[in-house]
């Protein structure tokens, strides 16, 4: 049987509890009516920006992917010491391992869910700028974007898709609402 794998590298947003098992739940749903086995590798952790992204890239490597997503939101915030020009030097590392180690993974960078405005005020103030650094590092380094970010919009327009105590990481609805149709409309195409 051909399998088509995915590794995704990140944040709480994509590979732990937090992310609603999003990834799974998606994985479970393109299976139907497919000939391929979709298999989702979860690596990353909570909490931690692009700098243990590249710190702990060879797991991903290792596994050569036909494809690899990588989302690192907490670069954006200041807690982490990790500047904007910081955070494009660790994405464009991670980048370059993968292609040494793995030449045919296709590479493609996430800007996940859309934060509510009071989570980008508390913990993400340098969203936007780092957001404008990933989507021009895409085209410099040639890699696709999945960008959940813009296609969320306005979370004050569907604020049922958010704990009232958690502006960061949305229910299930949203994830089913937009991220799941973005993860299929970039990737049913390529599994048979």
């Amino acid at each position: 049987m051909n399998v088509f794998d995915i590794a995704i590298h990140g944040t709480s947003l994509t590979v732990d509890r937090n992310a609603r098992n999003w990834p799974i739940i998606w994985e479970k749903s393109m299976q139907v009516g497919r000939v391929s086995r979709i298999k989702t590798y979860l690596t990353g952790r909570e909490g931690q920006a692009s700098g243990y992204g590249l710190a702990n890239i060879q797991p991903v490597v290792n596994l050569r992917p036909r494809a690899a997503v990588l989302e690192w939101i907490n670069d954006a915030n200041p807690a982490q010491g990790v500047s904007i020009s910081q955070a494009a030097s660790n994405w464009t590392a991670m980048v370059a391992a993968i292609r040494s180690g793995s030449p045919n993974t296709s590479i493609y960078f996430m800007l996940a869910s859309q934060p509510r405005a009071d989570a980008i005020a508390a913990t993400f103030p340098n969203l936007a700028g780092y957001d404008a650094r990933i989507r021009s590092l895409a085209i410099t380094l040639g890699v696709q974007l999945i960008d959940v970010r813009t296609a969320w919009g306005d979370p004050v327009l569907h604020p049922e898709e958010y704990a009232v105590d958690d502006g960061i990481h949305p229910l299930l609805s949203g994830l089913q609402r937009v991220t799941m149709p973005l993860m299929t409309a970039t990737f049913g195409p390529l599994i048979p």
